[in-house]
């Protein structure tokens, strides 16, 4: 009994480094790839990535549904593709949770510890969910690193292992530039 429940957080936690990890992988793709002017995504999501930057409490005077429509509808079309096809466990299921709460988890290391209260805060101490120090990282400089926003333990190891570099670099020889929409003139 100790035993399943122990490994049953074991796969929630998995499942909370995988959404920390994924949402990063597609902030990092909005933050360098994306385009403000593409449709759909541009003008819903990508400018509030983007003006996010300049701004960071802009998180919190937007709505709810501007702050979570876009994710939660995304996550509830993969929960129910992953049920579908019988994918749908704890490791996947507590990810794509996560990851439907990844703005709301994302604004509280925009905040302040008594804005959070004492249970976010203690859970930000144990790096589960991200602290506002770490948070910092990506908001220093050209905010070209500490792209997953989650929790404070999957950002060093991304950042160790250089990956966002890499990427970038790959993506460079196959002729796809960061920010290649302002190198060509085109409306930011």
């Amino acid at each position: 009994m100790a035993t399943d429940i122990l490994f049953l957080c074991l796969q929630v936690l998995i499942g909370l480094w995988l959404a920390d990890f994924g949402t990063g992988f597609v902030h990092w793709l909005a933050d360098n790839y994306g385009n403000p002017k593409w449709p759909v995504l541009g003008p819903r999501h990508i400018v509030y990535s983007h003006n996010h930057h300049h701004d960071p409490h802009e998180l919190a005077r937007l709505s709810w549904h501007a702050r979570h429509g876009g994710i939660w509808t995304v996550v509830a079309l993969t929960t129910l593709t992953l049920w579908l096809i019988g994918w749908l466990g704890p490791v996947t299921l507590s990810a794509l949770l996560f990851g439907a709460l990844t703005n709301m988890m994302h604004r509280w290391s925009h905040q302040s510890p008594r804005q959070n209260g004492p249970l976010i805060t203690a859970l930000m101490r144990l790096g589960l969910v991200q602290s506002q120090r770490h948070h910092v990282h990506h908001h220093s400089g050209q905010n070209d690193t500490h792209y997953c926003l989650l929790t404070d333990h999957v950002n060093p190891v991304v950042e160790y292992i250089q990956l966002w570099p890499r990427l970038e670099r790959l993506l460079s020889m196959l002729g796809i530039e960061r920010h290649w929409w302002k190198r060509r003139g085109l409306p930011v």
